[in-house]
């Protein structure tokens, strides 16, 4: 692809199963906007047997996406790893998501439709949706608790 509209970047850490999903369902529910994207795979932890799960299925010859890099990444550590999807984007536009976020029908195409001259530097962030597919929180409460400040 020569010029990605958007770039989805995924960090990953061990979680061969969770970007599989994220993966898959971006093929079912996003197929019509795939060509308008890349997606780029940061696999933090390329030498374990997740990793190398990862590396095989980023090597998969038709997984169904326009654009699909496989970044394998060796700095320890949440922050570094999406720092390097930003890094590595070729997209006017950055959508960096954990490896088991499915993305809700529509939410792609919205983004798509985005002036990215409109976004400027800045970062933008959605709800997240529980389980339970009815109750979504937009704010943290401003506290520690498990290793970060803020909890949901």
């Amino acid at each position: 692809m020569t010029n990605p509209v958007l770039t989805i970047g995924i960090p990953v850490f061990d979680d061969f199963h969770g970007l599989r999903s994220t993966v898959q369902s971006l093929r079912i529910f996003h197929s019509k906007e795939m060509p308008r994207c890349e997606i780029v795979v940061i696999n933090n932890n390329p030498d374990s047997p997740h990793g190398k799960m990862i590396a095989d299925f980023s090597r998969w010859p038709d997984n169904g996406l326009a654009d699909f890099r496989h970044i394998p990444y060796r700095v320890q550590g949440s922050a570094a790893a999406k720092q390097a999807v930003f890094d590595n984007a070729a997209g006017d536009v950055v959508l960096c998501i954990d490896s088991h976020v499915e993305i809700y029908p529509g939410v792609i195409n919205k983004i798509l439709s985005f002036d990215p001259k409109t976004f400027g530097k800045n970062l933008y962030q959605g709800p997240v949706m529980f389980d339970d597919c009815t109750t979504f929180q937009t704010d943290f409460n401003m506290v520690w608790g498990n290793a970060m400040y803020g909890q949901w």
